[in-house]
C-alpha cells in the first residue's frame, strides 16, 4: 500500500494558497521561485521572533518594578513578566495587565503602518501573456 499524505492543516504561515505567496511567486521569473518564496519564510519567521521578543520586553519592563516593589525575590520578576499570577498582590497583576496593554498597542500600531507601507509600495505586477512565461522558463538559470 502506497504511503498517503494529507495536507497540512498548520495555519499560522501563510501557505502556497495564501494570497500574498501567490503573489510573490507570480511575480518572480520562473527560475527563482523557489528563492523567493523561501525569503517569503524567512522573513516570517525573522520578523516573529523579533516582534515577539520586542512585545515581551515591553511588558516585561512593567513588570519587574511592580515586582521589586512588592518586595518579592528576583526569580519572581521572571515568572511575573511570563504572566504567572501573584494572588494577594494585585499591584503586580495590575502591572502585567498594563504591559500586555502596551504590548498589544504597540503591535496593532505596528500593523497599521506595516498596512499603510504596502498599500504605498506594493503595486499589482505587470500581467505576462504566454509568450513571456515561456521565454523565462527557458531562459538559462
Amino acid at each position: 500500500m502506497a504511503p498517503t499524505t494529507t495536507p497540512s492543516t498548520n495555519r499560522s504561515q501563510p501557505g502556497p494558497d495564501a494570497p500574498s505567496e501567490r503573489r510573490l511567486i507570480a511575480s518572480a521569473i520562473a527560475a527563482s521561485t523557489g528563492v523567493a518564496s523561501g525569503f517569503q519564510t524567512t522573513c516570517i519567521q525573522v520578523g516573529g521572533a523579533i516582534g515577539t521578543a520586542v512585545l515581551s520586553a515591553l511588558v516585561a519592563s512593567k513588570v519587574a518594578p511592580a515586582v521589586k516593589d512588592a518586595g518579592l525575590p528576583a526569580e519572581a520578576e521572571a515568572a511575573g513578566a511570563a504572566g504567572v499570577t501573584f494572588d494577594g498582590l494585585p499591584a503586580v497583576n495590575d502591572a502585567f495587565v498594563s504591559g500586555m496593554h502596551i504590548g498589544l498597542v504597540v503591535a496593532a500600531g505596528l500593523c497599521v503602518a506595516v498596512a499603510a507601507l504596502v498599500m504605498i509600495a506594493v503595486r499589482e505586477p505587470a500581467p505576462r501573456d504566454a509568450r513571456t512565461a515561456l521565454e523565462d522558463a527557458a531562459a538559462p538559470a
